[in-house]
């Protein structure tokens, strides 16, 4: 029978004295997590990745900031050349004005100004009124970002009168904008854009008919940077239903792409409304994994349908977005039953955490909604946003994944000023209370580094299957187990703790891969706070620290 390991550090009666406030510096997560990995590092171990929400960076931006009556829908932020950051949304769920605001630190904004306003226009069915929807952007490799959104004519939309996808383009991040272009004419909805390594542009859209409700994905590309566009190429879809004039219905739509570590694989997370329009079956939409091998695409013609690889119709739900991240992991968003739901991927996007497609979904935002989008910040960080009721969601979410125990003897002193490597895994999804954790080892120890911003929380621990521990501030005796605790603050003034452990590695039994299995709680306040789909009485979910 598996024994348990527990390490308690109680903080309510830490003895080091006042005086080491301010001299023992306590590292955030923010801090750390900083060393570049090497392209696919955690390939084949992306089982044991997770993402964990950061409680403390969550913002709701609401609609008496924005200024604006409806609800602000369809919320896209991207990263800019100089570091800040452009929040996109429209003002209604169907549209009419596309808005945006710039912010340095994701926390302050700046007042909401109109990118594309709707204006009167004069089509073969007389006067009408041009209105916007589903803005996408992206930022060039010159630095330049260019947005596009739909356009249509408000009573020309059902006849496919008046409609395309409109650009406008900022050299100086955000401060001016060119005039709107036109770079494609037609029926479509939620053009997605995608930047390649060699520097084309690929612009996918949800081309839908009206009259017929058939939809499908395709794209129009331009090499250079947005200033002409190709002809349209249709690249992806399912058939959906047939009519009884014979009419094929297709659907695959809200495209979102990303091209994996490979450099020639692009993995989709595409809607599908799948109601069959010929028996009058009331309208749903599930989503679809689709890989597609090379970045240039074959079109679709006649009564095609692909890529044929893919997972279709796996969920009910909507508004899927896809991310990547340089180790490897890959991110899969939607919105089910109107939450934003995310799952971590390996890094063909072949597998995700969980294995069960109705369950194992991480929903950070506590607010509903619909059509999210994901940003990634750097290797370890990701932006999620969504809309509710009240305004715009933001949060930021780090990647804990395997990390590696570098070779060095530790003093187990309750300091960290020699824990140089900055690899760690992370708590904080639940509470304001954080904590990181660092591992080092030599030939007789496992070295802990823990870091608590919270003095009055405490720590449990499981490593492998070492036998029930307790530990206090007071230390640990018996079974060579070492402990030092001291008080500590971070940057911000946060008063917490650093706790150093050492626990002999001849007592830890290793994982059949050579790992080390770890499982960590944030414990105070009557809560408890663990790693993102990690059950204490499940060891395949825990973290895993590799030795070097």
């Amino acid at each position: 029978m598996t024994t348990r390991l527990y390490i308690i550090v109680a903080l309510a009666t830490l003895l080091a004295p006042s005086t080491l406030l301010g001299r023992n510096r306590l590292h955030t997560i923010d801090d750390l997590n900083n060393t570049p990995h090497a392209l696919n590092s955690h390939a084949g171990v992306e089982q044991f990745s997770s993402l964990e929400a950061d409680r403390t960076s969550y913002r709701l931006i609401s609609k008496v900031e924005l200024n604006i009556s409806g609800i602000p829908t369809y919320s896209r932020i991207k990263r800019l050349s100089n570091g800040e950051w452009l929040l996109l949304f429209q003002g209604h769920k169907i549209g009419s004005y596309i808005y945006y605001c710039i912010s340095k630190d994701l926390k302050e904004w700046s007042y909401r100004k109109a990118l594309f306003s709707p204006y009167p226009v004069t089509h073969s069915q007389g006067e009408d009124q041009r209105r916007f929807s589903t803005a996408d952007a992206v930022v060039l490799q010159n630095g330049d970002i260019i947005v596009v959104c739909s356009y249509r004519a408000n009573k020309g939309y059902r006849n496919s009168i008046d409609c395309g996808i409109m650009m406008r383009r900022s050299s100086d991040n955000g401060a001016t904008w060119s005039n709107e272009e036109i770079i494609y004419k037609g029926t479509n909805w939620e053009p997605y854009l995608l930047l390649l390594p060699d520097g084309r542009i690929q612009c996918y859209f949800t081309d839908c008919n009206p009259a017929t409700r058939n939809s499908g994905t395709s794209i129009i590309a331009s090499s250079d940077n947005g200033k002409s566009w190709s002809e349209k190429q249709i690249v992806c879809r399912q058939h959906r239903c047939t009519l009884d004039n014979g009419t094929r219905i297709y659907s695959d739509q809200m495209p979102s792409f990303r091209l994996l570590n490979d450099g020639k694989t692009l993995l989709g997370f595409l809607e599908a409304n799948t109601s069959n329009l010929a028996t009058g079956e009331k309208s749903h939409y599930r989503m679809s994994v689709i890989r597609q091998h090379g970045v240039d695409w074959t079109p679709l013609t006649g009564d095609e349908v692909g890529p044929s690889d893919r997972d279709s119709n796996i969920i009910r739900g909507a508004g899927g977005y896809v991310e990547t991240f340089p180790s490897g992991e890959t991110i899969l968003s939607c919105n089910i039953h109107s939450r934003f739901s995310l799952k971590v991927g390996n890094h063909t996007g072949t597998e995700f955490n969980g294995q069960a497609w109705d369950k194992d979904w991480l929903r950070p935002l506590p607010k509903g909604g619909y059509w999210g989008s994901t940003e990634r910040i750097d290797s370890h960080r990701i932006l999620a946003t969504m809309h509710c009721k009240e305004g715009i969601q933001i949060i930021t979410l780090h990647l804990n994944h395997r990390i590696t125990a570098p070779r060095k003897s530790v003093k187990i002193d309750g300091k960290s000023h020699e824990w140089q490597h900055d690899e760690a895994l992370f708590i904080g999804s639940d509470s304001p209370s954080q904590m990181v954790l660092r591992a080092a080892h030599d030939k007789e120890n496992l070295y802990l580094l823990l870091e608590c911003n919270n003095k009055d929380s405490a720590v449990k621990l499981r490593i492998g299957e070492l036998p029930q521990l307790h530990i206090s501030t007071k230390g640990y005796k018996g079974d060579g187990i070492r402990v030092k605790c001291r008080k500590a603050e971070s940057d911000k003034k946060e008063r917490g703790f650093i706790a150093e452990v050492a626990v002999p590695l001849e007592k830890i039994a290793t994982e059949r891969d050579g790992d080390i299995a770890l499982w960590a709680a944030l414990i105070g306040n009557d809560s408890q706070d663990s790693f993102s789909h990690s059950s204490e009485q499940n060891r395949t979910t825990w973290q895993r620290i590799a030795i070097e």
